[in-house]
């Protein structure tokens, strides 16, 4: 029983000593993702105009699923070097309706007779989700 309630002891202080200092693990994985960060964010400042990384920004904070598909397309253009300008909000608004368009069709949830009523609003409404 002794035996027993030592090696808890000993587990539970490991456990302690980990969490005090951090695993090396983690502190590389926290690295890795604090360059990929910096990395994206370097890309975006380069093919986004002010306004449209404005936008990029606030759209983060309420749908940050859809910003991340927008800024994982923008960086994938820019990497195969389809951007040959600044991106512009213009520009940035029909991508962001293009990928939610997309999204919609591969989950099923344009029929038929929705694609033309939804094509025909796309610009005017999509943008102000």
């Amino acid at each position: 029983m002794a035996e027993e309630e030592l090696e808890a002891l000993r587990r539970q202080r490991l456990a302690e000593l980990q969490a005090k200092h951090g695993d090396p693990g983690d502190a590389a994985q926290q690295e890795a993702k604090h360059r990929e960060a910096e990395m994206r964010n370097s890309i975006l400042a380069q093919v986004l105009d002010q306004s449209a990384r404005a936008r990029l920004s606030n759209l983060a904070l309420v749908k940050p699923e859809k910003t991340k598909a927008v800024e994982n397309y923008l960086i994938q253009m820019a990497r195969y070097g389809q951007l040959s300008e600044k991106v512009s909000l213009d520009s940035l608004e029909e991508l962001y309706c293009y990928l939610l368009y997309q999204n919609m069709a591969s989950e099923g949830q344009l029929h038929l007779h929705w694609i033309t009523e939804f094509l025909l609003t796309l610009r005017r409404n999509c943008w102000r989700e």
